[in-house]
């Protein structure tokens, strides 16, 4: 990005030159100011004028205001710089060039319709439909004002700042052949040597395959880093994200890591993560990691994931390999899927061995309940109704299996998938609604395990002589979902086991199994039978 530093030789040498040819001028002869340059110093030479007017500033001050017209200045590598007029102040060692300014070289070009040097300062002013072009790298700066202070002792690096009417720039932010620049609107724009540009105030940054906004920008060249500031959104190659700031290192034009601070979203290959802080690395433009900390989310179509720090790890065809969320006792991390809800200090998706089966840890003060299914709310007591199943143990570990493989009840239609068939597990049609991706196929606890699930009636129904528990009261207008069994829908039965180790086999979503092992210790309440009286309820 050597833009800035391009403009010292013009100002120095060009503006510089023409306020030392003019004042030890006088009123020569054409002739005589071409010649003069050498005489006092300057490589520049004033080509060509219409007229020079020179009067004192204060009478027998011996400080003139000299006006020029039409002044046309040469200076060494083919630099020439005109205007429709010059007036030059030796007092103040200001420099005013009025209508048409041009500056001009092979390599460089900038127009405005006024520009003001002020020698004391090194800085040029410039007003009015100002453009500033880099022929050789085809970039550009456009904007209504331009002040630009030159490098000088007290003052290490280059300054120019743009601003009105929402300049523009064209910038190459790489010295790489071929570089793509950068398209930057802002209300303020600001180049600080050849290291820093800035775009202040609603700025918004374009590249072919590159879209950010943000209120403040800016773009780092020995980094390689672009840093969007406040109500930052970046879109790049099918990657979106939003936060309070975020940065993005580009080696070579090509992706190597993002950062999002400050409530940040991103999305990427319909996955969701949030969080306070998210950080993503890349390979070969690849995503290979993916961190969120702080309330951090991870959502993908098999699951919803949160936790304090989440981290996940992608393969080369840019599939999640492992997932790792930790949480606290205040804030345990937690995971939902159409089935299954789980928590824990430490919750895993592993790298799965086997494609057809997806595997869900908890670890530490384990917890998992069912979020799907058919069985009734059971009111026990006044005060307590069980809506879900659940299990409990220092780890659980939960088995899926794609839905179509799962082998149906026996007494179901032998019609069934067949998991060997590839067509029977095509992907639904758009817009069709056929449940789970992924079926639980097993639940596995272990260390002080325990779990409390509904049974549901016997397939032939109720029995003549049975009839609802006293567990399960009439329906409530405040409560319908929790009603009284009927004969086409009886009553369940509830069952409470606790065990060194407890594993529960599922097959079409309902409990096949149970295997406890190790301190093995329950209860299982069934529903009461017509005659049997009103005995007190047996609560697991």
């Amino acid at each position: 990005m050597k833009h800035l530093g391009a403009l010292r030789p013009w100002v120095s040498a060009g503006l510089g030159g023409l306020v030392a040819l003019v004042l030890h001028m006088g009123a020569p002869a054409p002739a005589a100011g071409q010649a003069l340059g050498a005489d006092l110093g300057t490589d520049c030479e004033l080509e060509r004028f219409r007229e020079i007017e020179a009067r004192e500033a204060v009478p027998g001050s011996g400080r003139r205001i000299t006006r020029v017209s039409r002044p046309l200045l040469v200076c060494p590598n083919n630099v020439r710089i005109q205007a429709d007029s010059a007036v030059i102040y030796e007092e103040t060692g200001r420099s005013e060039m009025i209508g048409s300014v041009r500056f001009r070289s092979p390599e460089r070009e900038l127009d405005a319709d006024l520009a003001d040097w002020y020698e004391g300062d090194s800085r040029l002013f410039a007003r009015g439909n100002v453009r500033f072009r880099d022929t050789e790298r085809d970039t550009e700066i456009r904007g209504d004002t331009l002040n630009y202070l030159e490098q000088r002792p007290g003052r290490p690096e280059d300054e120019l700042t743009v601003w009105g009417s929402r300049p523009t720039a064209s910038l190459v932010p790489s010295t790489e052949p071929g570089a793509r620049p950068f398209q930057v609107t802002a209300n303020r724009l600001r180049l600080q040597g050849e290291r820093f540009f800035w775009g202040d105030g609603e700025a918004e940054l374009e590249r072919d395959d590159l879209t950010a906004r943000a209120d403040s920008l800016v773009w780092d060249q020995s980094q390689e880093q672009l840093v969007l500031n406040q109500d930052a959104f970046l879109e790049q190659e099918g990657t979106e994200a939003e936060g309070d700031r975020i940065n993005l290192i580009l080696r070579q034009e090509v992706v190597e890591s993002l950062r999002i601070r400050g409530s940040g979203q991103l999305r990427r290959e319909g996955v969701l993560t949030l969080g306070q802080e998210i950080d993503v690395d890349f390979q070969e433009e690849q995503v290979t990691s993916l961190a969120a900390r702080g309330e951090a989310r991870l959502q993908t179509d098999e699951y919803d994931l949160a936790g304090d720090d989440i981290q996940v790890e992608l393969d080369e065809e840019q599939e999640v390999r492992s997932v790792r969320s930790e949480g606290s006792g205040d804030a345990p991390a937690t995971l939902e899927t159409e089935e299954i809800f789980m928590r824990g200090l430490l919750i895993l998706v592993p790298e799965p061995g086997d494609p057809e089966v997806r595997i869900l840890r908890a670890e530490g003060e384990a917890w998992a309940e069912s979020s799907a299914g058919d069985a009734p709310p059971i009111r026990v007591s006044e005060d307590w109704t069980i809506e879900r199943d659940w299990i409990r143990g220092d780890e659980i570990e939960a088995t899926f299996e794609p839905a179509g493989q799962a082998s149906a009840p026996s007494g179901e239609d032998d019609d069934a998938v067949d998991p060997a068939d590839p067509e029977a597990r095509m992907s639904p049609e758009e817009g069709e609604d056929n449940g789970p991706q992924w079926q639980l196929r097993q639940l596995v606890a272990t260390g002080q395990a325990a779990t409390l699930y509904r049974q549901p009636p016997d397939d032939d129904g109720p029995s003549e002589e049975e009839e609802p528990a006293d567990d399960v009261p009439p329906s409530d207008p405040q409560d319908p979902d929790v009603e009284r069994p009927t004969p086409d829908r009886p009553a369940w039965a509830v069952s409470y086991v606790k065990a060194d180790r407890i594993e529960i086999r599922f097959s079409g979503g309902e409990v096949e199994e149970l295997v406890a092992e190790g301190n093995v210790d329950g209860i299982q309440s069934e529903p009461v039978r017509s005659g049997s009286g009103s005995p007190e309820e047996d609560q697991p």
